[in-house]
């Protein structure tokens, strides 16, 4: 059985892969919530094995890569809203960080990843 760390990277590599296959297949627009689930659990992932939390790291990874597999099945089916899929894996209470950031006001704030794509508005 292989350590942590080698676990961890594997999956993490096995994920990136399979989100790559599935932007490649066109999934962001037609399987935007998977590929979008995908990319974030994937983050999770990494923010995981950056803090040494290789178990963590390698379920979350684990995570992303079936998120992306759904994404590139749901991108190459010829009827994505009518054909049977399998379902992405979600996170029923997504785990966050115990530890803070403290702010200028004195306060605290909860570390969260911070939100994927553009958050800027289009003027109406």
């Amino acid at each position: 059985m292989a350590c942590g760390p080698v676990q961890s990277t594997s999956a993490l590599r096995d994920a990136e892969l399979a989100l790559a296959a599935a932007r490649q297949a066109n999934a962001a627009n037609r399987a935007p919530f998977e590929t979008e689930t995908a990319s974030l659990y994937l983050h999770q992932a990494r923010e995981r094995r950056s803090r040494a939390d290789y178990q963590a790291s390698l379920r979350w990874a684990r995570r992303a890569a079936a998120c992306a597999r759904v994404a590139r099945t749901r991108a190459e089916s010829p009827e994505p809203e009518t054909a049977p899929s399998p379902r992405c894996p979600l996170v029923a209470s997504a785990p966050v960080s115990t530890s803070s950031t403290s702010t200028a006001a004195g306060g605290s704030v909860p570390n969260v990843p911070p939100p994927a794509g553009n958050l800027e508005r289009a003027a109406p």
